[in-house]
């Protein structure tokens, strides 16, 4: 039985000026017209738009958010990535193969939201290269993961693992439409799409990213055609980089994206006056600071004798190049097992702590 107090008329249309429609009865009861509509989670508009969804969903977060950097520096880097992951990246996903064919300007309002995540899980300044801070945690960008999560439903979809009315939609192979043995015969004829905004919603926009896949990866069972888009999109992730007390991890992850208190990244961004060093060198960079840099020479001694300690024979120190070694000291290394790369890193964490330099940077 329809009640038509609690029924809503909206009308769905993006011209400028729509024409009239007079309004609908039911039971000598007009039914309320509205510009949007909830439905299951989502914001429905008249313009068809996803802006009011989009705000929707980061004003949910906004809490969750605002409470993560209070814990900034109170607990680990690992408890807060677990955080991150398990009570605000869902919000910000919630029905995404619908809406993803967003604007770009909603887009970017998303990935500014993971962005404060990723200043505060990592400990990273503000100013931090986006992509960096993803390669620093082994983050994927929202939009990336969308996509992903558009191919991993078509999959679903394709392999009859969802309801009938869903498989009705899927446009036929190509074969169906020519005699001829053609090489894509057995891809989906992608919708004609007259509008970008329908080219971008999820049938036409999945059939063709499915259509891009290899044949042998579109056979693969469901696990391993999850596991291996997920490898398209996801950084390796670096374990060893949560190794160590909240504050000198910090401090290293500081130094590993470029954005620390060493007055050339200061200079660089507008802070300081000078890149110079108090020592008198003329730029106080993360070289000169972990390798040259006289004032900390009797700490970098140290430092340095216990790292080939550490090393053993498996690696001389001293005989690699400038740059090898400063990606030792910061980022370890693929060749060493991951305890290794922890002992690394936290020497590195000693000296820079040993040193005073960044006494009050946080």
């Amino acid at each position: 039985m329809a009640y038509p107090l609690k029924s809503e008329e909206m009308l769905f249309s993006k011209k400028l000026n729509p024409p009239y429609h007079p309004p609908l009865f039911l039971n000598n009861c007009v039914i309320k017209s509205v510009k949007s509509h909830k439905h299951i989670g989502s914001f429905l508009t008249t313009t068809m738009s996803w802006e009011m969804q989009i705000s929707n969903m980061i004003s949910k977060t906004s809490k969750r958010v605002s409470a993560l950097n209070k814990l900034k520096f109170r607990l680990p880097r690992t408890v807060l990535d677990t955080i991150y992951k398990s009570f605000i990246r869902p919000l910000l996903e919630y029905a995404d193969i619908i809406w993803h064919g967003c604007t770009s300007c909603d887009s970017q309002r998303l990935e500014r939201v993971q962005y404060e995540c990723a200043l505060t899980v990592s400990g990273a300044v503000r100013g931090s290269s986006y992509s960096s801070l993803l390669a620093e945690l082994g983050w994927e960008r929202l939009s990336d993961r969308r996509h992903v999560h558009s191919l991993v439903m078509f999959y679903k979809i394709v392999n009859g693992h969802t309801r009938q009315y869903l498989k009705d939609l899927i446009p036929p192979v190509v074969s169906v439409f020519t005699s001829h043995n053609l090489r894509n015969k057995h891809n989906l004829r992608v919708p004609i799409c007259t509008t970008s905004r329908y080219q971008k919603s999820f049938i036409p926009y999945a059939t063709q990213h499915w259509n891009g896949l290899d044949t042998a990866v579109r056979s693969l069972s469901f696990s391993l055609y999850k596991k291996h888009l997920m490898k398209l999109v996801r950084p390796s992730i670096n374990k060893h980089f949560s190794y160590g007390p909240r504050y000198t991890c910090a401090l290293l992850t500081r130094l590993r994206i470029g954005t620390c208190s060493l007055n050339q990244s200061l200079f660089i961004r507008n802070l300081a006056s000078s890149p110079a060093c108090n020592c008198g060198c003329r730029c106080e960079g993360v070289v000169h600071f972990l390798l040259y840099c006289p004032t900390y020479q009797q700490y970098r001694t140290i430092f340095f004798d216990n790292l080939q300690n550490l090393l053993g024979n498996s690696l001389d120190f001293n005989s690699l190049s400038e740059s090898a070694r400063i990606h030792l000291l910061l980022r370890g290394s693929t060749c060493l097992s991951y305890h290794t790369n922890c002992s690394i890193l936290k020497l590195t964490q000693l000296y820079i702590v040993h040193t005073k330099r960044f006494a009050t940077t946080l």
